[in-house]
């Protein structure tokens, strides 16, 4: 696979080796996927703000032949959640659903569907002041998809 634009939700980030970041990304084309940001933890890096917890991204990413991970190119913001990261109670129940997310998809099994719950619960969460009841929705809507 050469380059494919995607848009996704970072799930999870890593530091990995001295400049990069390991990430766990949900996408509405590939599911579930690990992917290396070379350079993202540089102090001048312009793909940092797009490749944190909780942020929607349009990417540009690269896959090798018998690669187990892809390669981020390019990132940039599509929606930072940022009322989100304001709440620490937000933040709270926020963190939960990306762990669950993680942990109840597949690597590369394509669900277009759990991808377009996590972002209606994301925004949901941003703008309501009980957060804990949009989490408990996210919850049984991911027992029944």
């Amino acid at each position: 696979m050469p380059l494919s634009r995607t848009r996704g939700i970072i799930l999870k980030s890593y530091c990995y080796g001295e400049a990069n970041r390991l990430l766990v990304i949900m996408t509405r084309e590939h599911g579930r996927i690990r992917a290396v940001a070379k350079g993202a933890r540089r102090p001048k890096s312009r793909m940092a703000a797009a490749l944190q917890p909780f942020t929607c991204s349009d990417m540009m990413l690269h896959q090798r032949e018998n690669a187990e991970l892809f390669l981020v190119t390019q990132g940039r913001i599509a929606n930072p959640f940022k009322k989100i990261r304001l709440d620490l109670k937000k933040i709270y129940y926020g963190s939960y659903m990306l762990e669950i997310t993680g942990e109840m998809t597949a690597e590369r099994e394509q669900s277009t569907a759990v991808y377009r719950l996590l972002y209606d619960a994301l925004s949901l969460l941003q703008e309501t002041s009980e957060p804990e009841k949009v989490a408990r929705w996210f919850e049984s809507k991911m027992l029944h998809s």
